[in-house]
């Protein structure tokens, strides 16, 4: 028997295909981005999860970026100590030769492309700033363009301006690595050897002549040693460059491999699962659509219906 739906019937229908279309209308919204909603709340079981997540991976990215200008930092303070270093073996080399061939003619001009190559390495900026001057980044760390003003200084020690204080940078949550070199730690030995060098060029026994006399080979050969010294102090600072770029290497891979698995996680939560949102999508429009029909009918019967 026919029987007249009351309000509340009528009601319930209507919530009903109100919340099919809202259910309808955000899983349609979830296809177009991708993404299971545009706030914490439409994620809330995993809201406090998913901020962390997020907050570690914006996190990893900024010690990414810092890690990533330590790096070419550090291969430029490569190319500088190894053009230092191979021009202090060339020195060496010009010593040696010099003894051999019994011909001092060309020491003085080796001497001069040495030192002129080592100022402007040590003198060398990034960003505005001096980088062989510690913590003092604005001063020229090497106060001395030219032999003569480093053998008019009073000490070796007072041509150098950089301060103790190595400039350092964390790139990770536990390591900071300390990456600043010292013009001082870098050139103080071989900075002495061309002031001993010229100092006896320009003394009683100089210059350096073809043939040498006996004192000029003696005291060339003295400084040989000299010279070697100076370089395996400038290769052991190009070995703590090399260690120190394996370190930011290691570091750039962890945060490479962490970024992606923050990202995985993180894309777990927020991301919706495109096939499962369209055969829900497929199934709300069925029930949407049956539930239309029914509210319908239902606003279709009449008291009068019902008499009839």
């Amino acid at each position: 028997m026919t029987r007249v739906t009351n309000l509340m019937h009528q009601q319930v229908l209507l919530n009903a295909f109100l919340d099919t279309q809202s259910k309808y209308a955000k899983t349609e919204e979830q296809i177009s981005t991708g993404k299971v909603g545009d706030q914490f709340k439409d994620m809330a079981p995993d809201t406090g999860v998913l901020m962390s997540a997020k907050r570690t991976q914006a996190q990893t990215i900024a010690y990414e970026d810092t890690a990533k200008s330590l790096s070419q930092q550090l291969s430029l303070q490569d190319l500088h100590l190894n053009a230092i270093a191979d021009s202090t073996k060339q020195l060496r080399q010009t010593l040696t030769e010099a003894v051999a061939n019994d011909a001092g003619i060309t020491v003085m001009e080796q001497l001069e492309g040495v030192f002129t190559q080592a100022v402007a390495m040590l003198n060398s900026k990034v960003d505005g700033r001096y980088i062989y001057g510690g913590t003092r980044t604005d001063t020229a760390p090497v106060n001395v363009s030219t032999i003569d003003d480093l053998q008019a200084a009073a000490s070796i020690a007072s041509v150098f301006e950089n301060n103790s204080t190595k400039a350092s940078v964390k790139i990770d949550a536990g390591e900071t690595i300390e990456y600043g070199f010292l013009a001082s730690d870098i050139a103080t030995d071989l900075f002495q050897s061309i002031k001993d060098i010229a100092d006896y060029n320009d003394g009683p026994n100089g210059p350096f002549s073809t043939p040498l006399t006996d004192v000029q080979r003696q005291f060339l050969e003295s400084e040989i040693g000299d010279v070697i010294n100076a370089y395996e102090g400038i290769n052991l600072q190009v070995a703590q460059n090399g260690l120190k770029q394996n370190s930011v290497d290691a570091a750039l891979e962890r945060h490479e491999t962490a970024k992606s698995v923050l990202a995985e996680f993180i894309s777990n939560i927020e991301d919706v699962d495109l096939a499962e949102a369209v055969t829900q999508l497929n199934s709300l429009e069925v029930a949407s659509q049956a539930s239309a029909q029914v509210l319908s009918d239902v606003n279709q019967l009449s008291l009068l219906n019902f008499l009839e």
